[in-house]
């Protein structure tokens, strides 16, 4: 008996390590929803090739306006993705057509998937110049349930590389007379991202106003901005923000700028240095109370202004003294330490 225990044991530890874990997938979207990144062989004007990935459309209900469809009675053809950069494709996410729960013969069933770096043609199925074939888990796509619901499936892909250009060229449909077409592609990668951002500004006078983004790829959906001051006595990392763009003002300093980004394949610290420079304002001029003479017939202040945008008034003048203040109150003065004479009398 116990020998048959450890039997099961370890047959229930086998599944465990063979079917429990799973790849993270993180879906990749072309730059623009548009004809220059997305199209087709054949299309007909209720379903544009451009809105088979556009996750801002709906994968439920009627299906015109929502999904791609090629031309009456063309069945097959190449559906051509333009992701604006390489990148290592694993899995194939989609929604067969239909249309709130019927019409699924119209789906696309047979294909072949495709990947290129300088391939973009759609209109000649017969020219794979260019284009190299990829292994995919399977080469049909499913038929959609005959239900108004979101029947998300999924083809996995063999491919360890990265390409710009990927194509879906299809050979028939589940037995629709009239469009082949799908509700969405997913095309998905299995990478973190590599956390990269840029900063509008490296140095400047405090309070110094940044702006922080994030150029991380494969594209991050989350993030955690961190910063150090590395002036003596200010050595300690903390949270600036979580959103991309990020507009933060930093005080005095010499800090350090960090990011870790993060999607549903994992997270990455950014491992660039980043410094921006911040320094104090520079001293308001000094001021003295000049004595003048009313009896003279003139007497003049020497004034020296030595922070751009300051300018000064004068008070006081019924008694001997008056007073000369220096305020920040336009900005008219600008650039280096200027001169300024002003007569009394």
């Amino acid at each position: 008996m116990a020998v048959i225990k450890r039997i099961v044991l370890i047959l229930i530890l086998c599944l465990v390590l063979v079917g429990g874990a799973s790849a993270t997938y993180v879906s990749q979207y072309p730059p623009a929803q548009s004809f220059a990144y997305v199209n087709s062989t054949t299309f007909v004007y209720g379903g544009l090739p451009y809105w088979v990935t556009n996750p801002a459309l709906s994968v439920v209900g009627a299906w015109t306006g929502n999904t791609w469809a090629a031309g009456v009675g063309s069945k097959s053809g190449r559906l051509n993705i333009d992701l604006g950069s390489a990148k290592i494709i694993k899995n194939i996410k989609y929604v067969n057509i239909h249309n709130s729960g019927g019409e699924t013969e119209s789906g696309v069933k047979n294909f072949t998937f495709w990947g290129s770096n300088v391939g973009t043609s759609w209109s000649n199925l017969a020219d794979d110049t260019g284009w190299t074939q990829i292994t995919a888990s399977q080469l049909s796509f499913d038929q959609h349930v005959a239900s108004n619901v979101a029947d998300w499936k999924n083809v996995s892909v063999t491919n360890t590389n990265a390409y710009r250009n990927y194509s879906v060229k299809y050979a028939n449909n589940w037995g629709g007379v009239t469009v082949t077409g799908m509700r969405r592609i997913e095309l998905q990668t299995d990478e973190a991202p590599v956390a990269s951002f840029t900063a509008n500004a490296t140095s400047g006078s405090a309070p110094l106003a940044v702006l922080l983004t994030d150029t991380s790829t494969p594209a991050a959906s989350s993030w955690a901005w961190g910063a150090k001051n590395f002036t003596p006595g200010n050595n300690t990392w903390f949270r600036i923000g979580t959103t991309t763009p990020l507009a933060t003002t930093l005080g005095v300093g010499n800090w350090s700028i960090n990011l870790t980004a993060t999607n549903a394949a994992g997270s990455d610290l950014s491992d660039q240095i980043t410094w921006i420079n911040v320094t104090g304002l520079p001293p308001r001029s000094t001021i003295q109370t000049i004595t003048h003479d009313f009896g003279t017939d003139i007497t003049y202040a020497l004034v020296t202004l030595t922070k751009p945008g300051e300018v000064f008034s004068v008070s006081n003048l019924t008694s001997t003294t008056f007073d000369l203040t220096i305020t920040n109150a336009v900005s008219g003065l600008a650039g280096t330490n200027q001169t300024v004479y002003w007569c009394v009398g």
